[in-house]
């Protein structure tokens, strides 16, 4: 019943129908799922052949959908486009995300893709190993504050190390928006369908960042 909460909850001007529509498809199918697991069974290794295994799958697209969701009122909040700086001299108003020449869709797309590459290469590894977190979304924010303060630019790509699970990877973003948000750097996408680059804002490296009381950076 959560998950059919989270599409009631959504507001129908933003709700994807087709989206949705499978989403509570596969909420469905683990409801079903969960009550086979009801059933007594041997002792064995679980396959991609195993309902365990389907249902661990679902699980798991469920989480990332209800990720998205909780994110979408953040998404909406920092995204500004054509939003231009006054330097050198910063105040708190001037600390507005810049999306030059895209939406914020298009750094959301370039996002799954990245997580979609990397639900590949977990397949692709067995075992799993079960992995601490490496890194809290402010930890990440300092970490690549501190990479772009250096090279100045980067592409958006080259901040998920090849070794990123998919957890690592959805902090990363996350640290990219709040970033954003608070006015430490700046996106550009020259050609449809090209690189998303992001550049450091020039006057801000020794600026802190006020975080909201009670953020701990965790999600």
């Amino acid at each position: 019943s959560q998950y059919v909460e989270i599409i009631r909850n959504t507001p129908k001007e933003e709700l994807d129908f087709d989206y949705a529509g499978e989403f509570i498809t596969m909420a469905a199918e683990l409801v079903y799922l969960k009550s086979i697991r009801t059933l007594p069974k041997d002792d064995e290794e679980i396959t991609e052949d195993d309902p365990e295994y389907e249902r661990q799958l679902l699980i798991n697209k469920i989480k990332e959908y209800a990720l998205l969701v909780e994110q979408s009122d953040k998404l909406r909040e920092i995204e500004t486009i054509n939003r231009f700086y006054r330097a050198p001299v910063f105040t708190d108003k001037d600390y507005r995300v810049a999306l030059v020449n895209f939406s914020l869709p298009k750094l959301v797309e370039a996002f799954a893709r990245v997580l979609a590459n990397a639900a590949i290469h977990e397949q692709e590894i067995i075992p799993k190993k079960v992995v601490k977190d490496r890194f809290s979304v402010h930890e990440q924010m300092e970490n690549i504050r501190l990479m772009i303060s250096v090279r100045k630019q980067m592409k958006f790509t080259d901040l998920f190390e090849p070794d990123y699970d998919k957890g690592d990877i959805v902090t990363t973003f996350l640290a990219v928006l709040e970033l954003l948000k608070y006015g430490r750097l700046r996106a550009e996408q020259e050609e449809v369908f090209g690189e998303i680059t992001i550049f450091a804002i020039e006057g801000t490296e020794d600026v802190p960042i006020d975080f909201e009381e009670g953020d701990d950076g965790k999600y």
